[in-house]
């Protein structure tokens, strides 16, 4: 394990190389808004990003909701809580955030390959840190999430099911309808309707800084979409904005 402090600091670039291979990063009373990008770089092969500059907090509950999905059992909650910044202030902070690196083990890293993470907007907390952890086993499989834009001038946007396990929205950020074919059958579901069905799966998703209840969403609306045919974003809000999203592919 290693363990950096982030007290006081706005922004923090750290590199793990081969020997400390990690499987987890571990974030205490890491700021709501901070961000987090982790790129692989490689001495022989491409380079691999696993995160490119995404919301801490949102990646948590992405990673715990495909979790849940793929393996079952008890859903990881997210805790907030109240912490101050280093000349006082109160703000809102998540408690312990855990964000998987790779799927079932450790990044398996050569000689000469690291790993680089950036984290950002830290809001100058005055009590936070950082931790990489090892694993037991190697994992052929890091943990890549893509961004991906759902254009404003597209009428529809069709989601490469080959590349895609599971989709991502900010759960302020959702097209209009999500067309799913299952079984020859079609669903759809509007905003609403998916934020209704993120309640009834998931029910409570964690506790906010006064100690209540999040129920369905957070951040992130994950849908899994691994038994679909096929997916069809569709928007019809007007004016038309571009919508970012993310998907993930598992191993599962």
């Amino acid at each position: 394990m290693r363990t950096e402090s982030l007290n006081g600091l706005t922004q923090k670039t750290y590199q793990v190389k081969k020997g400390d291979d990690p499987q987890f990063l571990v974030l205490d009373n890491i700021s709501v808004d901070a961000n987090l990008k982790v790129e692989v770089k490689k001495e022989i092969g491409s380079d691999q990003k696993l995160f490119n500059t995404i919301n801490v907090a949102y990646l948590l509950e992405m990673q715990n909701k495909i979790e849940r999905y793929a393996l079952g059992g008890i859903l990881r909650e997210i805790h907030l809580v109240t912490t101050q910044d280093e000349l006082g202030a109160n703000l809102t902070a998540v408690k312990l955030a855990k964000i998987d690196l790779a799927f079932g083990g450790e990044i398996n890293l050569g000689q000469n390959d690291k790993v680089d993470i950036l984290l950002s907007n830290l809001k100058k907390t005055a009590y936070s840190s950082l931790h990489t952890f090892e694993g037991t086993s190697v994992s052929n499989a890091v943990y890549e999430v893509k961004e991906r834009t759902f254009k404003a001038e597209e009428l529809q946007k069709k989601i490469d099911l080959t590349t895609t396990d599971f989709l991502v929205f900010d759960k302020n950020a959702i097209p209009s309808e999500v067309e799913f074919r299952v079984n020859g059958q079609k669903i759809t579901r509007n905003a609403e309707a998916l934020f209704l069905d993120q309640a009834d799966t998931f029910n409570t998703v964690g506790y906010d800084e006064n100690n209540l209840p999040i129920y369905g969403a957070y951040k992130a609306v994950v849908i899994d979409v691994r038994a679909c045919e096929e997916v069809i974003l569709e928007d019809n809000t007007e004016p038309r904005v571009d919508i970012k999203y993310h998907t993930i592919k598992t191993p599962y």
